[in-house]
């Protein structure tokens, strides 16, 4: 559409990233290929004449600084045009006439927003539109963008991102024909073959290899999976030594694929409880892997802490959470997250809803807001604690307000729990599940 001549090189195209980074990262990165096109590179006559290469060259670069991703954007093209930046933005009124600005403050005149040199608008788009764009999406992620400029060799676009989720590297083995992930973090080493070597005596299986030995568990138990008729033989499974909080243990698996870095992603609100799960990671090839918790899954083997698959405790998929506030924001945000942990959630935007949604179904636990049009969180307690039904129904008032006298005038209406914003999800949580429990 440009006429030009442009040769785009992918670095570090092998980081982990999580899709929904990739996903948010798609329109910024678009916007700042488009402007490197067209208003970055130059046309190849006047490359030419310049003395570069007639095909233009953009480098688009991924990598990891600790706990950050950093991407770089970078073209050789003419650069940014500074002196018509400025110009534009004194016209617009974006900067004081006589206030001298260095030159990456004027560079960055350009993240404002609708703020273009362009003469014209074209379907690829000018330096600069959509800037404001890039610089919105990189704020929601937290991050932050650089731009370096040289006239006449090119500009660099630098986002520096914080990483939301963990990457990990781990070790892929194979048990009962299935795959799982095993962190490298307390990884000694791996014995091939080593399942000849495993022995069982009156204390319980073992690994023992010369002078060295150690308790060793059979992978396929730990995660509860049963023996298949036509397993791997015992001599040529493999042994994964590893440092558990007690000592050496050695985990027998039926084969070993290799170590490779994994984005760990959260397992879900169906298995927000399943003990020895840290999350899962999505393979190449695009199978899902469970990442293994070993130390909790030993520990469960050795009886140091119950299951809960046996202990039996409260359901909270089936535990009814209403929901009551007057702000959409907040309600949907409070329904999705406890939602994610397992709960059942309703919602009332006021007391006079809740009411009408506690005569249609009594729920196990009230979340609401202190001030409300209609009828305010404190009427609403007043009214559940003067019903026969609903007298000990649990409430846990969530509000901003966090003066003594709120304090005071909850635990008056009847308020089991007053808890201020902002507030700790995990903590909100906890909260939850303590009161339900007292319920039960």
């Amino acid at each position: 559409q440009c006429g030009k001549q442009v040769a785009l090189h992918v670095e570090g195209a092998d980081v982990m990233l999580d899709d929904q980074m990739v996903n948010t990262l798609i329109d910024p990165l678009q916007h700042l290929l488009r402007n490197a096109v067209d208003h970055g590179i130059e046309m190849p006559a006047t490359r030419a004449e310049l003395g570069k290469p007639e095909t233009g060259e953009i480098v688009l670069t991924f990598a990891r600084d600790g706990k950050y991703l950093v991407v770089t954007c970078r073209d050789d093209g003419a650069g940014l045009d500074l002196a018509r930046v400025y110009d534009r933005a004194l016209k617009r009124e974006l900067i004081e006439e006589d206030r001298d600005l260095e030159e990456n403050e004027i560079a960055r005149l350009i993240l404002q927003h609708g703020f273009s040199t362009a003469e014209a608008v074209t379907e690829v788009s000018g330096r600069g539109v959509g800037m404001d764009i890039v610089h919105t999406q990189v704020s929601k992620l937290k991050g932050s963008i650089d731009i370096q400029t040289e006239t006449g060799s090119g500009a660099t676009f630098t986002l520096r991102l914080p990483i939301a989720l963990g990457v990990v590297h781990c070790l892929l083995v194979v048990t009962q024909a299935e795959t799982y992930a095993l962190s490298s973090t307390n990884l000694e080493q791996i014995v091939y073959e080593g399942g000849r070597d495993v022995r069982r005596d009156d204390n319980g299986w073992y690994y023992g290899a010369g002078d060295a030995s150690c308790p060793a568990y059979f992978l396929a138990h730990l995660i509860g999976v049963a023996e298949a008729a036509a397993s791997v033989k015992q001599g040529e499974r493999h042994v994964v030594i590893m440092n558990d909080v007690s000592g050496r243990v050695g985990i027998v698996v039926d084969a070993v694929i290799g170590g490779q870095e994994l984005v760990i992603k959260k397992p879900g609100r169906f298995l927000t409880r399943a003990k020895g799960i840290v999350g899962a990671s999505i393979l190449g090839n695009g199978s899902v892997v469970p990442i293994l918790e070993l130390t909790e899954l030993l520990r469960i083997e050795r009886g140091e802490i119950i299951n809960e698959h046996q202990a039996a405790p409260i359901d909270n998929t089936v535990a009814d959470v209403l929901v009551v506030d007057d702000s959409l924001s907040v309600r949907t945000a409070l329904s999705t997250m406890l939602t994610e942990e397992g709960f059942q959630v309703r919602t009332a935007k006021d007391g006079v809803e809740a009411i009408e949604a506690i005569a249609e179904r009594r729920p196990a636990v009230i979340v609401a807001d202190l001030e409300m049009p209609r009828m305010n969180g404190l009427e609403l307690t007043a009214h559940v604690r003067a019903g026969a039904a609903t007298r000990d129904l649990p409430v846990i008032m969530v509000t901003s307000r966090t003066a003594e006298k709120h304090r005071k005038q909850a635990a008056a209406a009847g308020v089991d729990d007053y808890i201020t914003k902002p507030y700790r999800e995990h903590d909100l949580v906890m909260r939850l599940r303590t009161i339900l429990r007292k319920a039960a």
